[in-house]
């Protein structure tokens, strides 16, 4: 913390505090980006965007979605599918040989956007991942 203090300090001229929810963000730029970057991903277990905060509060489901069967059990350390910023499932991989087979399993409901969202980040961890990737049931 005190490093974390003195970092901000030390940046504190170009960085503007903002207090949302009883938390405090520091920014460059409040300013609204005109194109705002995907916020739907397929990430890694262990993935700091997760594991890294005490409170994950603001990236639980909203509170009229039942997410207690979310990233528990033994789905504890499958991948989680992040989507508009906020778990929504998870994704789980078998590998088998030069193949890797990949399912997708939203906890939560999609809209028609949000899948099509989960339809990209998977294009993407397929681009990435090279020519063995199969995607088994498809959102």
């Amino acid at each position: 913390m005190a490093q974390a203090r003195r970092g901000i300090e030390s940046a504190s001229p170009a960085l503007v505090a903002r207090t949302l929810d009883g938390l405090t963000y520091w920014a460059k730029s409040w300013d609204t980006p005109a194109r705002l970057p995907p916020a739907t991903f397929l990430l890694p277990n262990y993935d700091e965007y997760l594991i890294a905060y005490k409170d994950r509060h603001l990236v639980r489901p909203a509170a009229d979605v039942d997410a207690d069967g979310i990233m528990k059990g033994s789905d504890a350390f499958a991948h989680p599918l992040i989507v508009d910023g906020v778990l929504a499932g998870l994704w789980r991989r078998r590998v088998s040989g030069a193949k890797i087979a990949v399912e997708i399993v939203p906890k939560v409901p999609l809209t028609v956007r949000q899948r099509r969202a989960v339809s990209a980040a998977a294009d993407r961890l397929a681009a990435f991942s090279g020519p063995g990737l199969m995607f088994v049931g498809r959102v």
